[in-house]
């Protein structure tokens, strides 16, 4: 089993729960997960696309380590776990284009991978 931050009620606080390993063949270690105003609203009961069944895992954007060591950015719905199924792997260009404002600028795109 894994740790994931779950919601059992709407407008509740999320809890540790232990859930079942990811079964699919490419998975992602989980370093980071966030919480994005989309993921309020749906924990709020406020989006207009609905709630999932209670309870379910929190979260829809991760950062981690895939099995062959690459660093990914992922994003998907029930991201805030330990350990989650990549369903479609993308590879991530990322190109500086320009300084500005004492910061770089960057084009990125992605492709399945």
């Amino acid at each position: 089993p894994v740790r994931a931050a779950r919601l059992h009620e709407l407008g509740g606080t999320p809890r540790v729960d232990e859930v079942a390993d990811p079964a699919g063949a490419e998975r992602l270690d989980v370093s980071a997960s966030s919480l994005n105003p989309v993921d309020v609203a749906i924990a709020n009961g406020r989006f207009y696309g609905g709630t999932p069944e209670l309870p379910y895992t929190i979260g829809s954007e991760a950062v981690g380590t895939t099995g062959d060591g690459r660093r990914v950015w992922y994003y998907r719905r029930a991201t805030m776990a330990e350990r989650v199924e990549i369903d479609m792997p993308l590879e991530l260009t990322f190109r500086r284009i320009h300084e500005g404002g004492g910061f770089n600028n960057y084009f990125w795109k992605a492709r399945p991978a």
